[in-house]
């Protein structure tokens, strides 16, 4: 062989000795690897990360803090990698200790700074494969879910300007997220390149991917109200499901098919799913969804004016959650309840899971529009930091261009000046949506407020149409001194207590804002007594019903309409009813 080839093929084998990664933990090594700018795969952060996973907690701690010790803090790369290696030990190290650093408040705060230090130095790096490889660890490593949707974005952007490799889970995990905050558009987007990014239609896991991502479009075009387009993916998923024999899917599938014919009024059709729903659900172990298909039986059988079949249905939906506990579902039963027992004229009970649907679906909501803003804090935060990044990059590169210092000053302020205008702008964007979002949160606590108060006046109303027909029976039939006592007690449970009436003024203020106040503003010594006739007499209950609840006779309510004329000085030709509907 000729001499010559020998000393190729010698140098090559050097050459790759020289460049291979090392397979122990050698922190000089180490530490040269993570500072390798030519490594767009990230391999070296992937391999020792993998090497680190069979070592104990105390020896990797001791290992990365002689690993920073030797390496090249003012390394862009070095930096960007250590620390997200480092977050990253650290989520694994308290998920395999939970209950012994549960109550660790720093934990978190550890975590957040080192994924943010670590995603400031890939921007400076200006290197797209190293921010794309950042920002996918980003996503995964914080709690945040603004953070967490924001810099999966970031990823999934970047891997596809660059040609990365992206796994059909990277998008549906996105689009999980993404419809959790209502965003049910992107949410489209990423779930049908989640289904095109599968390519092994008969592997089992592949096909129940691909049931979740076309049964994910359909939930986002059912809130949408696109009901065509979501029977036609709901279909695709459940035809794959059947093919699979996968039961979990079928119950989960049919349940979603099911609430779309009942939001179109065919009770029939969506029956049959949801029957289908529940019996996959139990088969299957699920409870929780179980008990959501019971809870839409009975809102079938309450269409179908059988009420005794939907609250025996409502009873054992509550029974299944006790199982599986959810809060969603939990709300859904809630609801379903208060309709099942207003329809049966029971008020009270109505009035009270009312009241508990409200309170968990404002908390949920409340949630959601959270997470929502967080998203937008997120968005504005990275925008901010990516700009001063490059504001002191270009900084950096002006001050090795150019040694004149005039030119260099303007530069810098007018670097600062851009930042400061775009910064202000991104302020005022973010304002407006945290305005926007408390809004919404505002009007969704006056619908509630105005649905319980409804439900409150609905029981006034019932239960002194309830007096009067038995005190009408009473007069038609021979006295009982039973009967009598019964209306006796009747009348009783109908006057409100104390506390009713507070319950009463804490609704009747949040419904009707400045009522009260703009009261005191045209008797400023109006009593307690004449607020409230006044409260009572805007709901517009009758004269009668006031007498009902209040314990006192129809005349009584009569006098206190005629001393609130005279403190309001109103003409004889006009109404308190209507002054005090004005108000």
């Amino acid at each position: 062989m000729n001499p010559s080839y020998l000393i190729v093929i010698a140098f090559m084998l050097v050459t790759q000795l020289a460049n291979a990664l090392p397979d122990r933990l050698d922190v000089v090594q180490w530490a040269q690897a993570l500072s390798n700018k030519s490594d767009n795969k990230n391999e070296a952060w992937k391999k020792l990360d993998s090497l680190l996973s069979h070592r104990d907690s105390s020896y990797i701690f001791r290992f990365l803090d002689e690993l920073e010790s030797r390496g090249k803090t003012n390394d862009d790369y070095f930096q960007a990698r250590f620390d997200m290696l480092k977050a990253r030990q650290y989520v694994s190290f308290y998920t395999n200790s939970f209950e012994k650093n549960a109550h660790n408040p720093g934990k978190g705060k550890v975590i957040d700074s080192l994924v943010a230090t670590s995603m400031d130095k890939a921007y400076s790096s200006g290197n797209d494969y190293l921010i794309a490889f950042v920002s996918y660890w980003y996503g995964r490593s914080v709690a945040d879910v603004g953070l967490k949707v924001m810099y999966n974005l970031n990823n999934i952007a970047l891997s596809e300007k660059l040609s990365l490799y992206l796994s059909p889970g990277d998008y549906q995990i996105l689009a999980d997220m993404l419809y959790a905050v209502k965003e049910y558009n992107d949410c489209i987007k990423y779930a049908r390149e989640s289904s095109a990014a599968l390519f092994k239609p008969s592997d089992i896991d592949s096909n129940r991917q691909r049931t979740s991502c076309f049964n994910t479009i359909g939930l986002a075009f059912r809130k949408q109200r696109k009901y065509d387009s979501a029977f036609k993916y709901y279909g695709q998923a459940l035809k794959i499901a059947v093919q699979s024999k996968d039961t979990i899917w079928i119950g989960i599938i049919s349940g979603n098919t099911a609430q779309v014919y009942y939001e179109l009024g065919n009770y029939d059709t969506a029956r049959s799913f949801f029957t289908l729903d529940y019996q996959y659900s139990i088969y299957s172990g699920f409870y929780a969804e179980a008990s959501n298909a019971l809870q839409w039986l009975a809102k079938i059988d309450l269409a179908s004016g059988n009420t005794q079949k939907a609250l025996t249905a409502v009873r054992e939906a509550f029974k299944l959650l006790k199982i599986n506990p959810d809060a969603g579902y939990l709300r859904n039963i809630y609801s379903t309840a208060a309709l099942v027992f207003k329809e049966m004229q029971i008020y009270d009970s109505a009035f009270y899971y009312n009241s508990l649907y409200f309170t968990l679906n404002d908390s949920l909501e409340k949630i959601v529009a959270a997470n929502s803003l967080s998203i937008s804090k997120a968005r504005l935060n990275d925008e901010i930091s990516r700009y001063k990044i490059q504001s002191l990059n270009r900084e950096k590169q002006a001050e090795i261009t150019t040694r004149n210092a005039m030119v260099a000053g303007v530069v810098l302020i007018a670097a600062i000046a851009l930042l400061m205008i775009n910064r202000k702008r991104l302020k005022a964007k973010l304002a407006k949506e945290k305005a926007e979002q408390e809004n919404l949160l505002m009007q969704q606590e006056i619908v509630s407020v105005q649905e319980q108060l409804k439900m409150f006046r609905d029981n006034i109303v019932a239960k002194s149409a309830l007096i009067a027909k038995l005190q009408q029976q009473q007069e038609t039939k021979p006295r009982n001194v039973e009967q009598e006592a019964i209306v006796q007690e009747i009348i009783q449970q109908a006057i409100l207590t104390e506390g009713d009436l507070l319950h009463f003024k804490t609704l009747f203020e949040k419904a009707h804002p400045g009522f009260f106040a703009k009261l005191r503003e045209q008797v400023n010594d109006i009593t307690v007594a004449e607020i409230r006739m006044a409260a009572l007499t805007r709901m517009q209950l009758t004269t009668k019903q006031m007498a009902d609840v209040l314990g006192i006779s129809p005349n009584s309510i009569v006098k206190a309409k005629q001393r609130l004329r005279q403190r309001f000085n109103l003409p004889t030709n006009y109404e308190v009813e209507e002054f005090i509907a004005k108000l």
